[in-house]
């Protein structure tokens, strides 16, 4: 055995136990649709860094919201069908789930689509609120807004809105940012977005956060990303989208999902030895990545 200032490692008897775990670590990815591009191809989108990535058509003509289901589903909707789809986050192709009974299609309208806290699937449409059956796409109506949605967020109750359904207004309350009961469809008005004044855009949360992430379509300017605290409203990260060195126009839709990313191996002097003998050199550099004191150990005695 081997000991160094950090500890005693197995050496002869029952070598070095050497752990390839990873230390854990998540980053925030958002879905999102480019309406301006033929193929209307669905992108995922780095919220560190503003930068996206193409994943593939969706095949259909228009998406107006996207929702993320606790199981990891991607659900979407097209008003100008209205149709509920599901999508692949891996070829971003979209397929039909059924057509949102009740609702009728509007060739020019903005929609949200959002899980809420209560486990629903909610669809703003319309200057309405539907409640939705994400097996079949049956829309239940809920209660006029009374303004035009342009996206819907789910996240954590917070004090000032009960349900955790937020609301990214659109048209002439484009920019505005509102609470909407799950029971009434009536919203009520929070704020609005310091600095951001979009033509459309998209919203989306996580359940157990608050924090509301969007994305602004600023027409020809381009898009941006940003994230809204639940407790202050006040938009920060604002970053603009980019794909392939350029402008990424278009966007009017968010999905949000939280992913881990590998952390740097390293090496655990206390994990179940792994048998068999270590070769010295090896050893030197395991005990030089745990502490860089490789040329310091000393030998302990054998208990």
């Amino acid at each position: 055995m081997f000991c160094s200032t950090l500890g005693c490692v197995v050496g002869a008897a029952g070598g070095l136990a050497l752990s390839g775990a990873a230390l854990a670590q998540t980053s925030v990815v958002g879905f999102a649709v480019s309406n301006t591009d033929s193929a209307r191809k669905l992108y995922r989108i780095d919220f560190a860094t503003g930068e996206a990535t193409a994943i593939g058509p969706t095949g259909t003509s228009k998406i107006e919201g996207l929702a993320l289901s606790p199981s990891g589903d991607l659900f979407a909707v097209n008003p100008a069908s209205s149709q509920l789809l599901m999508c692949s986050t891996e070829t971003g192709a979209c397929t039909v789930v059924g057509t949102l009974t009740g609702v009728a299609p509007s060739l020019t309208g903005n929609a949200g689509l959002a899980f809420a806290a209560d486990g629903k699937l909610y669809v703003g449409l319309n200057a309405a609120l539907f409640r939705v059956d994400p097996a079949t796409g049956a829309a239940t109506f809920v209660g006029n807004t009374g303004v035009a949605i342009g996206g819907l967020a789910g996240i954590a109750p917070q004090a000032d809105c009960a349900s955790g359904l937020y609301a990214l207004g659109s048209n002439t309350d484009r920019g505005k940012l509102f609470c909407v009961s799950t029971a009434t469809g009536a919203v009520k008005s929070l704020t609005t977005l310091a600095g951001l004044s979009p033509v459309d855009g998209g919203l989306d949360g996580l359940p157990d956060e608050s924090v509301l992430y969007g994305v602004a379509d600023n027409g020809s300017a381009g898009s941006q990303i940003f994230r809204v605290s639940a407790d202050n409203l006040v938009p920060e990260q604002i970053i603009k989208v980019v794909v392939n060195g350029g402008d990424l126009t278009g966007l009017e839709s968010l999905a949000i999902q939280r992913v881990a990313t590998a952390g740097p191996t390293h090496v655990d002097a206390h994990a179940v030895p792994v048998g068999g003998q270590l070769p010295l050199i090896a050893l030197a550099i395991a005990l030089a990545a745990l502490g860089g004191r490789a040329g310091r150990m000393q030998r302990c005695p054998l208990h």
